[in-house]
Formats: structure tokens, sequence, C-alpha cells
């Protein structure tokens, strides 16, 4: 019983040994590892950090080409915004002008456009032709007479086809200056049928021409 006590002993003290053995071997491993490793970590810090190259700016145009840039833009702004401010005032005052006179000017407000009308004052200019709003008139009627001398300049200045009513209020404007509504002109035509005709169509516009008795009463008026 002894010796078998003793065996047991023997076989614990041998299987603690191999133990102490297992973990002495594995810590020398372990410190092995470690100190294989440390080197390796202390060459990669140790390594220069490549410097970052900067490109130069070659493209960069110089300092004084770049001030001189700079000093024409703000040179020719100001011309830009004056030559706009110039033509928006103009264009402005046309428009009030126009817009304050009740006749001879179109819908919009516009002053009407009228080659016969041109061509009729043109003629007048030419000849030397000159008239004073106070003579025309016929038997007191100043919007009929106006009618009689438009078409009776009309026919001297070899227009064809006659005026429209909106043609005699644009020459009315342009050789006297006065302004007159077309409606009126329109109206004298109408209601003196014996001194107006129709003639062409001009534009989808009625045009009018003299009779025989307007012919004859133009004469005696403007001889």
């Amino acid at each position: 019983m002894e010796l078998f006590v003793q065996i047991i002993n023997k076989v614990v003290d041998i299987v603690f040994k191999g133990f102490d053995l297992y973990d002495a071997v594995r810590a020398k491993f372990i410190k092995d590892e470690l100190d294989y490793e440390q080197p390796k970590m202390a060459e990669k810090s140790a390594a220069p950090t490549p410097a970052k190259t900067t490109k130069p700016l070659t493209d960069r145009a110089p300092d004084s080409v770049v001030q001189n840039a700079v000093k024409v833009e703000t040179k020719e702004a100001p011309q830009k915004t004056a030559k706009t401010t110039t033509s928006s005032k103009k264009a402005t005052s046309k428009k009030s002008a126009t817009s304050k006179r009740k006749g001879s000017v179109d819908r919009s407000g516009q002053e009407i456009e009228s080659v016969a009308a041109e061509k009729v004052v043109q003629y007048l200019k030419e000849h030397n032709i000159e008239i004073s709003l106070d003579d025309i008139a016929y038997e007191k009627k100043a919007v009929v007479g106006r009618v009689i001398w438009c078409l009776s300049s009309a026919q001297k200045a070899r227009v064809r086809g006659g005026l429209t009513t909106k043609d005699m209020a644009a020459l009315i404007y342009q050789y006297f200056g006065m302004d007159i509504y077309p409606t009126n002109l329109a109206r004298a035509c109408r209601q003196h049928s014996d001194l107006f005709e129709a003639g062409e169509t001009r534009n989808r516009a009625k045009c009018y021409v003299l009779t025989a008795k307007g012919k004859k009463t133009a004469k005696s008026l403007f001889a």
C-alpha cells in the first residue's frame, strides 16, 4: 500500500513537471516571436516618408497680365452699360412722344408708316409747293378740305389707286405736323360721295380718289 502511494506521487510529480516544461517552452516561443516582430516595426517606423512634390504652375499667367486684364474689363463694362442706357432712353422717349399723340398714329400708338404719304411729301418739297392749313377748307369744313387737298396732291404726285384714310392722316402730319384721326377723314369721305369715290384696295384698306366734281373743286381751291 505504501508502495502504491509512492508510485501515485511520482506520476503526479511527473505530470506537473510536464506542465511546467510546456509553459516554459511556450513562453520562450512567444518571446522569440515578439523579439522578431519588433525590429520590423521599428524599421517601418524609421523609414522616411517621401515628400510630396508640388507641380509648378507653368500655365499661370504673370501677375502683370492678370492686372491688365482686370483693368480692361473694368473700363469696358461702364461703356456697355452707357450704350444700353442711351438706347433705352431713346426708345422710351420715342414711345412716350408717340403715346401722347391722339391722331395720325396706329392702334399701338406708333406713327403711321405710309409709303404713299412719303412720296407725296417728297413731290411737294421738290416742286416747292407750299400751302397753309388755314387755306384748306371746303364750304367752311376743314376736314373735307383736307381730304380734297390730300387726294389732289396724291394725283399730282402720281400715286396710283388713291389714298387710304391712314395715308391721308400720315400725309397731313408729315407735311403740316398736325395730328388728325383717320376716322374723321373716313366720315368726310362717306358723307361727301359727290366729291370722293372708292379707288383701289391696298392692304385690305379702301383707297379714295376724287370724283369729277372733286377734281374741279380741287382746281378751284388749290389752283
